[in-house]
C-alpha cells in the first residue's frame, strides 16, 4: 500500500495505491493508481517490458511468474545444490534477497576493507565513515550509515579519490576467492590460510582474519540438555568432547573452534552465540620430558608434524550469525 502525504500538517495521507501479491511477488490485485509507485515487492522496481514483468534487483532480474531469475546467480558456485536461477533459495516466504545474490562487506571512505556486519561477506558492499564501524554490527544499523545505498555512481561520491576507489573495487571483487566467503571453512582451508598468513595472530588485520557464520557450524552432540548453561549465560566449552566423527562439518567446526566461548541465547530453540576466537595450534600445557601433556596437546603435536605448522601459524576468527545446537 502506498499513501500520499497529507496536504496540510498532521493527519494521515490518503491511500492512492494498493497492491496484493502472490508469495512469489507477482501482483495479483491492484487498486486505483497502480502505476503511481513502481517500487513494489521487496522494494524493487517493477519493470513491464520485453514481454516480461520483472523486478530489477541489482545483480539479477527476477521474473516472479515462475519464481526464477532470468540470469545466473553470481554466487552460483557457492550454492551448487540449488538452481543457479533460483530466488531466495526457493523459499520467498521465509527469506529475502535484497540484491539478487544472497544476504556485507564494509569499507571506509578511503576504500579500505574494515570487516563485516552480522550478515557476512556476501552481498552489496557498504561504505561508511570509519568512526561508525564496529565488527559484527547489526546489518540494519550498517545500512543506516551506508553512504552508497543505491550503489553505482554513489560509490564514486562515497570514495572520491580514484586510487582509493580502485583499491576498493578490486578488493570487493576478490572476496569470492576467500575460503570464508560462504561463512564456513574446511580443515584444509584453515591450514592453507594460516600458512599463507604467518604472524596474523600477533598482527591481526581485517584482511588476514577469517569470518565464520555460526549458522553454518555443526556443534556435534552438544545440546541444550548437556551444555550446562542457562539462557543468557556464557562459558567456555571444549567441542572436542561433543564432536561427531562421522560428520565432516562437525570435525571442521571442532577443529576451528576447539575450546571456545559459547552463550546460550534461547533454550527453547537451541540457539547460541559465539565470540571472536583464535584458530591456532598452540599448546595449552607444559611439556614433560620433551613431550606434550594431555590429549589435546598430543593431538596438536601430531598435527604440527602432519601439516607442517609452528608457532607462527594461526589467525583470528570473527563470528557472526546465530548457531543452533541440539535440544537433547
Amino acid at each position: 500500500m502506498w499513501q500520499a502525504p497529507p496536504s496540510g500538517g498532521g493527519g494521515a495521507g490518503s491511500t492512492i495505491q494498493r497492491t496484493q501479491y502472490y508469495p512469489s511477488g507477482l501482483p495479483w490485485a491492484e487498486g486505483t493508481g497502480a502505476s503511481v509507485q513502481n517500487k513494489k515487492y521487496n522494494g524493487k522496481e517493477f519493470i513491464e517490458a520485453h514481454g516480461l514483468d520483472e523486478y530489477d534487483s541489482q545483480a539479477r532480474m527476477y521474473y516472479p511468474a515462475i519464481m526464477r531469475t532470468t540470469t545466473i546467480d553470481p554466487l552460483a558456485e557457492k550454492y551448487y545444490h540449488i538452481s543457479s536461477y533460483a530466488w531466495c533459495g526457493n523459499n520467498p516466504v521465509n527469506r529475502v534477497d535484497l540484491d539478487g545474490m544472497s544476504t556485507n562487506p564494509i569499507y571506509n571512505t578511503y576504500g579500505d576493507f574494515m570487516g563485516t556486519d552480522d550478515k557476512g561477506l556476501q552481498g552489496k558492499p557498504i561504505v561508511m565513515n570509519q568512526e561508525y564501524f564496529y565488527q559484527g554490527m547489526k546489518h540494519e544499523e550498517a545500512m543506516k550509515k551506508d553512504l552508497a545505498p543505491n550503489g553505482g555512481e554513489e560509490f564514486f561520491v562515497a570514495i572520491p579519490n580514484i586510487e582509493n576507489y580502485i583499491t576498493f573495487y578490486y578488493h570487493y571483487n576478490s572476496l569470492p576467492n576467500r575460503p570464508d566467503y560462504d561463512g564456513f571453512i574446511s580443515i584444509n582451508e584453515g591450514i592453507a590460510w594460516a600458512k599463507s598468513h604467518p604472524g596474523a595472530l600477533k598482527n591481526p588485520t581485517p584482511d588476514n582474519m577469517l569470518y565464520i557464520d555460526a549458522a553454518k557450524l555443526n556443534f556435534g552432540k552438544l545440546s541444550v540438555s548437556n551444555i550446562g548453561l542457562k539462557e543468557g549465560d556464557k562459558q567456555n566449552r571444549n567441542l572436542f568432547n561433543y564432536v561427531d566423527l562421522n560428520s565432516a562439518t562437525s570435525r571442521a567446526s571442532t577443529y576451528a573452534l576447539g575450546n571456545t566461548q559459547i552463550q546460550l541465547l534461547d533454550s527453547s530453540k537451541g540457539t547460541v552465540k559465539l565470540f571472536t576466537d583464535n584458530y591456532d595450534w598452540n599448546y595449552h600445557n607444559s611439556f614433560k620430558n620433551g613431550m606434550p601433556q594431555g590429549l589435546r596437546d598430543n593431538l596438536i603435536y601430531l598435527e604440527r608434524i602432519r601439516a607442517g605448522l609452528d608457532d607462527s601459524h594461526g589467525f583470528p576468527i570473527v563470528m557472526y550469525g546465530v548457531g543452533t545446537i541440539q535440544m537433547k
